[in-house]
């Protein structure tokens, strides 16, 4: 098994960007994703990171086989 994808969504503090990457975890910044195209992208990762921008619907959830 590879290491975990984590897409995040939502601008955070550079540092957590870097603790994430230090945990080994692959990083992906998408900070101005729209709903659609999360919901065609959030398949391929294991994680999302969002704060109040971005709706975690019952969509995504549903779309979201590896979280």
């Amino acid at each position: 098994m590879g290491r975990s994808r984590v897409l995040v969504c939502d601008p955070i503090h550079d540092d957590g960007v870097k603790i994430l990457r230090e945990a080994g975890y692959i990083v992906y910044l998408r900070i101005s994703i729209t709903a659609s195209e999360l919901a065609e992208a959030v398949g391929d990762f294991d994680a999302i990171v969002v704060r109040s921008r971005t709706k975690v619907t019952e969509q995504i959830l549903e779309a979201g086989k590896r979280l």
